[in-house]
């Protein structure tokens, strides 16, 4: 009898432990789908909140199109146009279109090629919405110029959906416009191609209670 009872808690410890594989395992796959939501989200919201940029930006500029539209052309398109040359490595041009809708000024972005023709598409969706980044960063910079706001730039995650591949460009230009506007420009930012620019770096960490620590990392 006694053997039995032994033989049955066996059978039992071994489904036990069989479920909670099966379970650690569902656990496991759960909580990847989870972290990738929570990407995901984070990634769509960055894309709203660049687009919400880039239409403030539109609305700025019907205003300014009102007594200032060739003098705004020229000074906006040169400049993102060069960005986007210089961080994509190919010959773009950026254009600004100036048009009437139900009796109100209408501003549209638009992209050529060298040879002047049209690109097709959507703007905020081109490179994995690098190029919006770009145009976004750059017309973030004109406007302050435009209405002579003084101080640091604070940039939270710039060029976050520039491909690695041209994130050093993106970096570039940055440390570029801090010179040409002589502006100090603060950055947040997860990558290395982008901190590789600065000029002082510090390192933001939470411990296990949740307090930041802010360390200069030239003294880690």
């Amino acid at each position: 009898m006694v053997s039995d009872l032994r033989t049955r808690l066996q059978q039992q410890q071994t489904r036990v432990q069989r479920v909670s594989a099966v379970y650690n395992q569902q656990l496991g796959k759960l909580q990847r789908v989870r972290s990738e939501l929570r990407v995901l989200n984070e990634n769509l919201a960055e894309c709203e909140r660049q687009a919400g940029r880039l239409a403030k930006v539109r609305t700025v500029l019907e205003l300014l199109s009102k007594s200032t539209e060739g003098e705004v052309k020229n000074y906006i398109e040169p400049l993102v146009t060069e960005a986007l040359r210089a961080v994509f490595g190919y010959d773009l041009r950026f254009g600004i279109e100036f048009g009437f809708e139900r009796n109100q000024v209408v501003v549209l972005f638009s992209l050529m090629d060298g040879l002047g023709n049209k690109v097709e598409g959507d703007i905020e969706e081109m490179k994995g919405g690098g190029v919006l980044d770009v145009i976004s960063l750059v017309l973030r910079f004109v406007l302050l110029e435009l209405f002579g706001l003084e101080g640091p730039v604070i940039l939270d995650e710039p060029g976050r959906f520039v491909d690695r591949k041209h994130q050093p460009a993106f970096g570039e230009l940055i440390l570029s416009f801090a010179t040409r506007f002589n502006r100090q420009i603060i950055i947040v930012t997860h990558d290395d191609a982008i901190c590789a620019i600065g000029a002082r770096h510090y390192h933001v960490a939470q411990d296990d209670l949740g307090v930041s620590h802010v360390t200069n990392v030239l003294d880690v």
